[in-house]
C-alpha cells in the first residue's frame, strides 16, 4: 500500500494517489469533478478502486481500457474490492500475530521459543542430508556492571544496538535469536564449529572499532561466545545448546572477550 508514495511521489497526485488517499473510486466523472491532473501520462488508468478496510489502506486496483463502467460493473468492483480489503486485513492481522509470537519485543530478533523450533527442523535437515550444523551462544561481557552504571534504559539500548550489529554480521541462512537477558544464540547451517567460531571472532575483533559512548565518556563493550556443532558434539538441540553453553562458560573463565569451541577439552581459537 505504501508503494504509491515510496516508489514515486508523482503517483500520489494522480488518480491512483487520490483514490488511495480518499478511499473512494475514481472514474472519468470523479476525475473531472475533482480536477485531477494526471502527472504521469504514460500511466493513465481509466478507473481506480481503493483496497481498504475501515481506516486501513492497502492499495488500489487500477483499470485501463474501460472508460465507461456500467452500474453492474461498478457494483461488482465495489464488492470485489471490499472482499479483498477484508482478506488483506485478515492476512496482515495474522502476520502481525505471528511476528509478535516469534519475536523478542525489545531486540526484534527471534525469541528462544521460535529459535528452538527452527533448530529442531535444521537438525533433522542436517541428519537427512548429512550436513554440519553449528550453534553459538554469545554473552555480553560485564553487562550487569554496564546496567548498574548507566541504568536499565541504557542497558536496553545496548542490547538493541548489539542485535543490529549481529543481524548485519550473520548471513541470511543463519538464525539469530535473543536467548535471554544479555545472551544471544545463533544457528549456522552447513558449517563446522571451527568455521563458525572464526566468523564470530572476526565480529569480536571488529567491535574494537565501535564506541558505545555514554555522553562524553567512551565505552567499549565486548562479548564471550561458545560454539558446538552437529554431528561432532551431539545429535539433538538440547545437547548442542548445553555444550555450547559449556564452551561459553570456559570462554568467560579464560578472561572473557574470546570465542571458544566445545571439545572434551576446550580449545581456544
Amino acid at each position: 500500500p505504501r508503494l504509491v508514495y515510496e516508489l514515486d511521489d508523482k503517483y500520489s497526485k494522480g488518480k491512483v494517489g487520490v483514490s488511495f488517499e480518499k478511499k473512494i473510486p475514481i472514474g472519468e466523472r470523479e476525475f473531472a469533478m475533482l480536477g485531477i491532473q494526471e502527472p504521469y501520462p504514460i500511466f493513465n488508468p481509466d478507473v481506480c478502486y481503493p483496497l481498504s478496510y475501515q481506516n486501513k489502506r492497502f492499495g488500489v486496483i487500477a483499470i485501463t481500457g474501460k472508460k465507461d463502467l456500467s452500474e453492474r460493473e461498478r457494483n461488482l468492483l465495489g464488492v470485489v474490492t471490499s472482499i479483498a480489503g477484508v482478506a488483506l486485513n485478515n492476512t496482515q492481522s495474522f502476520e502481525d500475530i505471528t511476528f509478535t509470537a516469534r519475536t523478542d519485543p525489545l531486540t526484534k530478533l527471534y525469541n528462544i521459543g521460535y529459535f528452538k523450533e527452527r533448530f529442531m527442523d535444521e537438525i533433522n535437515r542436517a541428519k537427512r542430508f548429512q550436513h554440519n550444523l553449528s550453534v553459538a551462544i554469545i554473552d555480553l561481557d560485564n553487562f550487569k556492571a554496564y546496567n548498574d552504571t548507566y541504568g536499565h534504559q541504557a542497558g536496553d539500548q545496548l542490547l538493541i544496538r548489539f542485535a543490529q550489529i549481529f543481524k548485519k554480521h550473520f548471513g541470511k541462512i543463519d538464525t539469530l535469536a535473543r536467548y535471554g537477558g544479555d545472551e544471544f544464540i545463533v544457528m549456522c547451517p552447513e558449517i563446522k564449529k571451527q568455521e563458525a567460531a572464526k566468523s564470530i571472532d572476526v565480529l569480536l575483533r571488529d567491535l574494537e572499532m565501535y564506541d558505545f559512548a555514554r555522553g562524553k565518556q567512551k565505552v567499549k563493550v565486548t562479548f564471550s561466545a561458545g560454539v558446538s556443532s552437529y554431528p561432532d558434539d551431539g545429535a539433538n538441540g538440547v545437547e548442542l545448546i548445553k555444550l555450547a553453553d559449556q564452551a561459553l562458560y570456559s570462554a568467560k573463565g579464560a578472561g572473557r572477550n574470546t570465542v571458544q569451541v566445545y571439545r572434551p577439552k576446550i580449545e581456544k581459537i
